[in-house]
């Protein structure tokens, strides 16, 4: 049987340590089941004994709690005792030194304080069996060292303050241009007493979008008693960095928020640009007003184009379409009659200037009907509608 000599150390027809059950031999069925619930019986129990000497060896079942004698002085009674390795331990003893030397101590780093490890594992042995503990009251003497050591336990987790991450010296640029990448930094501070980890993110306050987040794993808290208090000695503290690339939407003031579990810092940062925005787009031709155009005349679209953003730019292209296809490129690097007496410089915010692109029809099937004109910036763009008559003859061209 090789699964129960890989965990309890016997074969077939042999019989278990704790609870003398003999083990099924071969051939017989449901061997394999039946060791398992065997081997599970066998390690995960509550074993009582009249002294922690006559307890089974601990390395062999570190899954076993045990009931026996206190190994305290001042306990006359059973308490409950855990595997450390290859010895047993009396959590009451383990409590008891524990709150001894947090009391004469005023601060103890967690990460240096082993101990504590040990005590989570008393913790969660306390809740595994203590229901089945509450049963066996009579069997270890009235339950007093267990009520005992609950008291022991609760006053040391009275004195440790879950971990608390708290944001300290947040900083980003005051303004920073649209397209430019935001860097935030903070300190992040765990103020409590208990390693912890949390993720620290960048959200933006008007939608409480998540813009960035960085995950902070195992920060250490410090924690010292001094005549019954609590007093904190140097927190640990780990810097994050987190991002945000704003777009021309975000033009303007926009609060972000560095936020963990416990704790939430607002910072301002003005996002800068130039947007250019197009008004009054109208359509006219070269007999207008006094014929209807014609797929033959030159058609121009007028508008004012506008900035407006909070900083002074230039509109990198002003183009004209016709029917989605690119008709006119005006490039603001050079002068044009296209402009006014504005020319092709910067536009201050709220500044605007007039422009007008043409396009010149011909007398062919593709230009005679509706047709559809849009003038782009890039940040904008307007569309209008124009039909053009037919003129009766054709251009070849």
């Amino acid at each position: 049987m090789t699964y129960l000599s890989n965990t309890l150390g016997i074969s077939a027809g042999e019989e278990t340590e704790l609870r003398e059950i003999t083990a099924p031999k071969r051939g017989e069925t449901y061997i394999e089941s039946y060791h398992q619930v065997l081997a599970a019986i066998e390690t995960n129990s509550i074993h009582i004994a009249d002294t922690q000497s006559t307890l089974p060896a601990a390395d062999t079942y570190p899954n076993l709690v045990g009931i026996a004698a206190s190994t305290h002085e001042d306990i006359d009674g059973k308490t409950l005792h855990v595997a450390d390795g290859d010895e047993w331990v009396d959590t009451y003893t383990l409590i008891d030194d524990a709150l001894s030397e947090l009391s004469n101590s005023e601060t103890i780093p967690l990460d240096e304080y082993d101990e504590y490890d040990s005590l989570e594992d008393v913790a969660a042995a306390v809740d595994a069996t203590s229901a089945a503990i509450a049963q066996l009251e009579s069997d270890i003497g009235g339950g007093t060292g267990f009520r005992e050591l609950q008291r022991k336990f609760e006053e040391i987790k009275d004195c440790l303050e879950p971990a608390t991450f708290e944001i300290d010296q947040p900083s980003a640029p005051s303004a920073v241009a649209a397209g430019e990448l935001v860097t935030v930094t903070a300190d992040i501070t765990n103020t409590g007493h208990k390693t912890g980890t949390q993720r620290v993110t960048l959200e933006r306050k008007a939608d409480g979008s998540e813009l960035d987040s960085q995950r902070v794993d195992g920060l250490c808290g410090t924690v010292g008693v001094v005549n019954g208090s609590v007093v904190n000695g140097t927190p640990n503290t780990e810097s994050v960095s987190l991002s945000w690339e704003p777009t021309k939407d975000d033009t303007g003031s926009t609060t972000l928020v560095v936020r963990t579990d416990d704790d939430a810092v607002e910072l301002e940062v003005t996002v800068e640009s130039a947007i250019f925005e197009i008004e009054d787009l109208e359509l006219s031709w070269s007999t207008w007003p006094s014929e209807d155009p014609e797929a033959r005349d030159s058609v121009h679209a007028t508008a004012t184009i506008k900035n407006t953003g909070n900083i002074a730019g230039t509109a990198a292209y002003v183009h004209l379409y016709r029917n989605g296809e690119l008709e006119k490129d005006e490039p603001r690097d050079a002068s044009t009659t296209s402009y006014d007496e504005l020319g092709p410089g910067e536009l201050e915010p709220g500044d605007e200037e007039y422009v007008m692109l043409t396009w010149n029809s011909a007398a062919r099937d593709d230009h005679v009907g509706y047709q559809e004109l849009t003038l782009k910036t890039p940040d904008d763009s307007k569309t209008d509608d124009i039909y053009m008559n037919d003129p009766g003859f054709r251009q070849y061209y």
